[in-house]
């Protein structure tokens, strides 16, 4: 028995005096913008993503201070050397991001995007170079797919931008675009809380998917301690997942979203 007391008390001291020593103290300004249910500034806690980059900072350890600002100036201010902001929140690659930002290693969200379309008007389609007809919409600063961009370059498909996803679905009831991809979730929120009852009634979601986007958080490269931060967060989600504290935001945030309004 004596030695078995002295073992076990030796593991109690190592278990104490063995730890690894705490991290040092950081902190990170992030920019956000209004994507509800996924992020908004009146959402709790600022909506699903702003949590999960908020817990998986503090779980290494990181404070975290969160401005909201207009959709493309969270991304775009960012990726300029003198920003006041470190990072963003719920980005996607693309080849002009990716030479001023670093990403998380692992994604934060899955967007799945789909066009919505007025009802009478769905232009079905197979693959996205058969929509060359409709006029589509998007928002300024979003990412669709690489595929969406090249076609738009191409002139193939025919774009017309607008500065928010409820703007985008106000031209389209007035007939100025014909479709407008969003996050299928993001957009039945959109619709259900940003048209009027009989507005919402005339607009419809395809099935197919233009693409599945992975979107992660984003630390600008010229952050003097960009890579310090980028290990914190991948550290402190790493940590979310294995607690199962990430699948438990992620449940309560979809049922929230499902729930009817």
């Amino acid at each position: 028995m004596r030695k078995l007391r002295a073992a076990a008390g030796t593991m109690l001291v190592c278990a104490s005096a063995c730890a690894e020593p705490p991290l040092e103290h950081m902190d990170v300004l992030l920019a956000a913008t209004e994507y509800p249910p996924l992020m908004s500034e009146a959402l709790p806690d600022g909506g699903l993503l702003v949590r999960i980059v908020s817990e998986a900072f503090g779980a290494a350890n990181v404070g975290v201070k969160i401005a909201f600002v207009p959709n493309n100036r969270a991304i775009q201010g960012v990726m300029g050397d003198a920003s006041a902001f470190d990072g963003s929140v719920g980005w996607a690659h693309s080849p002009e991001r990716d030479k001023k930002l670093y990403y998380s290693a692992l994604p934060i969200h899955v967007n799945r995007e789909v066009f919505f379309y007025l009802l009478g008007n769905d232009y079905p389609w197979k693959k996205l170079a058969d929509l060359s007809a409709p006029r589509i919409g998007a928002t300024l600063g979003n990412y669709y797919s690489d595929e969406f961009a090249a076609l738009r370059a191409q002139g193939v498909l025919h774009v017309d931008d607008a500065a928010s996803d409820l703007s985008n679905l106000r031209k389209l009831l007035y007939g100025r675009i014909a479709l407008f991809p969003m996050d299928e979730q993001v957009g039945q929120y959109v619709v259900r809380t940003g048209l009027k009852p009989a507005e919402q009634r005339r607009i419809g979601m395809q099935t197919n998917v233009l693409s599945s986007i992975p979107i992660y958080l984003v630390i600008r490269k010229s952050q003097r301690q960009s890579r310090q931060l980028l290990e914190r967060f991948n550290l402190g989600f790493q940590r979310l997942s294995d607690s199962g504290r990430l699948a438990v935001l992620n449940s309560a945030a979809n049922a929230q979203a499902s729930a009817p309004r």
